[in-house]
């Protein structure tokens, strides 16, 4: 798995702004004073939602702050109260979403074992198992055909996935599920990374699995459905897909769109890093930026001060969440924005610039880490890259302070 940590100890002061550029952003940041635990859903509805948008893309500037947790649990429940979205899709792998979204439904009450089983998890902290609780509850009063979906979208996940295509030949009665028992060693270690040599065992199954499929698809979907057979089916071609180059982010974002196709009615809250939310370079934001144009609206997150958890990686055979700490940065984006004083803060990034809001159009220094350091911690950073923030979001939000989450079992 990739880890990233980027030092930023000695970065240089950004320009300061005038008096002009700061009257503009306090007639266009909306500030809450409350902090985001105690603000209710609906009072997100200054969070502008553009006419026409059918998925929200929602970046986290690091995994591990409560407060971006909490931001998507209530972010997701206004979008499904007052803007009929009926789907949540997270970075997350797409086989081990299906286990989740089991559980979400009500269909499999052992499905969550697949985030509390995972330790060293980004989600694995009591905020994001309220998130999935109150999903849960909301799906209790609904019908079948209104209940909210919980998915995940990345490429991760193999040997669950062979163990799900291997049920769904089993319950569909048909004998292929005895060419696949064969291979059930390969789901022993669930969320383990499959080997070299795996990986190549993985691939060979997979065309022969979807070919399967394919030469017999009125038949399994007969059996079962048109959605579950083009979900098992999508499994089959993830088993081989290899994470080379780009291509993570092209089927995360074929795997977001093949969910927002399979009904009409679909509207996606998709949350994820903020990098991979992003408009900019070519990640699944950028994709889904070009498939559906203005349809995708996406919300990146920073942050001035306060601390986080982060996955201790410096010994891989011992990796656990660690807490770091943040140093406030002079005139970065989040200064200029946390100077108005508040908790936490939205600004829509003008569609034109003016000579107010063309600073934003320069590079700035903006909150970004990766899944994991693998060196010691010797003094608290800065955490920040430089971005363009006109060309990465649609929109902004900025927390004055971030604290770490609570881990489960804490």
């Amino acid at each position: 798995m990739i880890f990233a940590l980027i030092n930023w100890t000695n970065i240089p002061a950004q320009n300061v702004l005038t008096q002009a550029e700061i009257k503009w952003l306090n007639d266009n940041v909306v500030t809450y004073s409350s902090s985001i635990d105690q603000v209710a859903s609906e009072e997100l509805v200054n969070i502008s939602i553009p006419n026409g948008t059918k998925i929200i893309g929602l970046g986290e500037a690091n995994h591990g702050t409560k407060e971006f947790q909490i931001l998507k649990h209530k972010l997701a429940k206004y979008l499904i109260d007052k803007h009929e979205f009926n789907t949540i899709v997270f970075e997350f792998p797409y086989s081990h979403g299906l286990l989740l979204n089991d559980y979400v439904q009500g269909k499999n009450e052992a499905g969550l074992k697949v985030l509390t089983d995972q330790k060293n998890s980004e989600y694995h902290n009591k905020q994001m198992l309220a998130f999935i609780e109150d999903i849960k509850r909301m799906n209790e009063s609904k019908s079948d055909s209104n209940k909210i979906q919980f998915l995940g979208i990345d490429i991760m996940g193999k040997p669950y996935a062979l163990k799900r295509i291997t049920g769904y030949f089993g319950r569909v009665g048909n004998s292929f599920e005895t060419v696949l028992h064969n291979y059930q060693y390969l789901t022993e270690e669930l969320y383990e990374y499959p080997s070299k040599e795996n990986h190549k065992t993985f691939k060979k199954l997979s065309s022969t699995i979807y070919k399967q499929l394919k030469s017999n698809r009125q038949y399994y979907i007969s059996k079962s459905s048109s959605l579950e057979y083009n979900r098992v089916y999508r499994l089959a071609e993830l088993l081989g897909v290899e994470w080379k180059g780009n291509s993570r982010a092209k089927e995360g974002a074929k795997n977001i769109l093949n969910t927002l196709n399979e009904n009409p009615k679909n509207k996606l809250f998709y949350f994820a890093h903020n990098w991979h939310v992003s408009e900019n370079d070519q990640v699944e934001g950028n994709q889904l930026k070009k498939e559906i144009g203005s349809s995708y609206f996406s919300i990146g997150t920073d942050y001035q001060s306060g601390s986080f958890t982060l996955k201790n990686m410096t010994d891989r055979k011992n990796v656990f969440p660690d807490v770091v700490n943040v140093i406030p940065m002079v005139n970065c984006f989040a200064d200029h924005i946390t100077s108005l004083k508040g908790n936490f803060h939205y600004l829509k990034i003008p569609d034109t610039g003016n000579g107010l809001n063309s600073w934003m159009s320069n590079p700035l220094y903006f909150a970004g880490t990766g899944m994991g350091f693998n060196r010691p911690f010797t003094v608290a950073e800065q955490f920040r890259q430089k971005l363009k923030i006109t060309h990465e979001f649609d929109a902004i939000i900025v927390f004055d302070k971030i604290n770490p989450t609570t881990l489960l079992g804490n």
